[in-house]
């Protein structure tokens, strides 16, 4: 095997108006508790063991009020210094995001020439790996090619990727789906990828109907719910749960075509 081709590699994507090392901070727990759970399992097949990916997003954003990651219990660390970053401008899903084609773009970059396996996000950062998961899944299906190209997204960056095969899970922490009226070829086909997703009880950000509708474009999936705000959790419960919530990976079946759904733009 190929020494670049001998990690598991999972993509870490920040949330809007945080950075690569401020989530680094905040998902240690998470990561610390796959790489306990995951490890002897994945061995055999990936000899390096696990590798954790932090890209910033390419922008620069100024967070508003109450936004971004807001629980700063056992982080002393200042982030005065690091700009805030953000995949894209636009924190709804009404409009059109600003930058989302370039973005995109830069992540088929990023991960090119080292194929990723699982991505772990935190509200903007998770639907960014819906949509990159969406795209990943493309691959064997002309008409979602087709309908994504429509949409003027970047799915052919995703397609000449070399040894990158559909993800083997996503964990998405507040995650929510992209504006429908202009993103929706991403969700018209149920996305095979298990997933987890959780709900903060008080989370004043992502509304949690729209965590729920981002977890139903998956066929399967679990829910984690919290005690808490919009922030990764970091609670021992709930960072067993979401660590556990990943399925045997000998079980996850290779990706087929599903037929297209209906949905909903409005």
């Amino acid at each position: 095997m190929d020494s670049k081709d001998s990690k598991f590699r999972i993509l870490m994507l920040h949330g809007f108006a945080t950075s690569s090392s401020e989530f680094h901070a905040k998902s240690s727990r998470i990561t610390k508790r796959i790489t306990d759970l995951l490890t002897a399992e994945i061995l055999h097949e990936f000899p390096d063991g696990i590798e954790f990916l932090y890209p910033d997003g390419p922008y620069i954003a100024e967070p508003p009020s109450g936004f971004g990651e807001n629980d700063n219990t056992d982080d002393a660390s200042s982030q005065a210094d690091i700009p805030f970053r953000a995949w894209w401008h636009g924190l709804d899903t009404v409009n059109r995001y600003r930058g989302i084609e370039f973005s995109l773009s830069c992540m088929a970059k990023y991960i090119h020439g080292r194929p990723i396996h699982a991505i772990v996000g935190f509200s903007q950062g998770a639907s960014l790996a819906g949509m990159v998961c969406s795209m990943l899944e493309s691959k064997n299906n002309p008409d979602k090619i087709a309908a994504i190209r429509s949409q003027n997204l970047p799915v052919d960056d995703y397609l000449r990727l070399p040894g990158q095969e559909s993800l083997r899970f996503l964990i998405g922490l507040g995650g929510y789906c992209g504006t429908l009226k202009y993103y929706g070829s991403l969700y018209r086909w149920p996305m095979q990828t298990p997933s987890c997703h959780t709900i903060a009880e008080f989370d004043a950000i992502v509304d949690h109907h729209l965590t729920l509708q981002y977890a139903h474009q998956f066929c399967s999936f679990e829910l984690v719910h919290y005690y808490g705000y919009h922030y990764t959790p970091r609670d021992r419960a709930s960072v067993e749960s979401i660590a556990r919530s990943i399925p045997s990976l000998e079980t996850v079946e290779k990706y087929t075509a599903w037929p297209a759904q209906s949905i909903p733009t409005g």
